[in-house]
């Protein structure tokens, strides 16, 4: 904890601490929202250490933008799939 408040602020210390502490006010007020802050802060993260880790290869930071492209337009997709059909049958019901 010291060391992070003595260094300077970037993006990848606010990065570092929304993926580190925000799970933990997740799980306290319950608020989805802040869930898919905080994936998708620690999933940048894992981007970007990967990146680093290979020696800052293009071939593998474009695999892995593309990869996490795809998981969230597949979620994105997922969520309005569900809101479709829950409003779907929230309406069914109510006409009833």
């Amino acid at each position: 904890w010291k060391f992070l408040r003595r260094s300077r602020w970037t993006k990848v210390k606010a990065l570092y601490i929304i993926a580190r502490y925000v799970p933990f006010l997740f799980i306290i007020t319950d608020i989805y929202c802040l869930g898919v802050i905080s994936l998708t802060c620690s999933e940048c993260f894992f981007v970007l250490r990967t990146y680093a880790l290979w020696n800052s290869n293009r071939i593998v930071l474009v695999a892995m933008l593309s990869a996490l492209f795809a998981i969230i337009a597949s979620f994105i997709g997922i969520c309005f799939s569900a809101i479709a059909t829950s409003h779907g049958l929230c309406s069914r019901f109510s006409h009833d």
